[in-house]
């Protein structure tokens, strides 16, 4: 019996051009992730080469979109499980995590997810009372859920949902 192996499509170079030009984007997103310049290379380079192996994955119009969710994941995979660790073995760890997480969230991690929209959405995003751009971003940018978001900004989930709606509702009026 012959087995036929098919060899991938080979990597072009307009390819790792495109993915290499996203360098600091990912470093940028990573840093914003970690808080901590050696992590933020180690997933960078993780997404890199994670892409470049996977480049029948990428070839779409989306690279950018693509390869930021797949930073995000390899971020999950390399340093949430540790940081869940560190949660259950003390009441103190767990408070030093939340804390940490509230003020990742609240620090302009924001921007870089900006990035993703065209400017006229990105300025009328920006024009937002903070409540509201942070509450829309978590939402709609960060696909977090209600309760994640009401956690983030230490409200109750109707204050959420009606900063989420107001919020939306002055995003419309701005893009129109």
């Amino acid at each position: 019996m012959n087995t036929i192996i098919e060899e991938p499509p080979a990597r072009s170079k307009e390819y790792e051009q495109r993915v290499l030009g996203l360098l600091e984007c990912l470093y940028d997103v990573a840093l914003s992730l970690t808080h901590n310049a050696a992590n933020a290379q180690k997933v960078t380079q993780a997404t890199v080469v994670r892409a470049l192996q996977d480049h029948e994955l990428y070839q779409d119009n989306h690279l950018k979109a693509g390869l930021l969710s797949l930073l995000r994941q390899i971020y999950q995979e390399q340093f949430e499980p540790a940081a869940e660790e560190s949660v259950s073995t003390t009441l103190a760890a767990a408070e030093d995590f939340f804390a940490a997480e509230r003020s990742r969230r609240h620090a302009g991690g924001f921007s870089t997810l900006l990035e993703l929209v065209d400017e006229e959405s990105k300025q009328a995003v920006e024009s937002l009372p903070d409540e509201f751009r942070r509450a829309v971003i978590m939402a709609d940018l960060e696909s977090k859920t209600y309760k994640e978001i009401a956690e983030a900004m230490d409200c109750p989930l109707g204050t959420v949902r009606s900063r989420l709606f107001r919020g939306r509702r002055l995003l419309q009026e701005r893009m129109e």
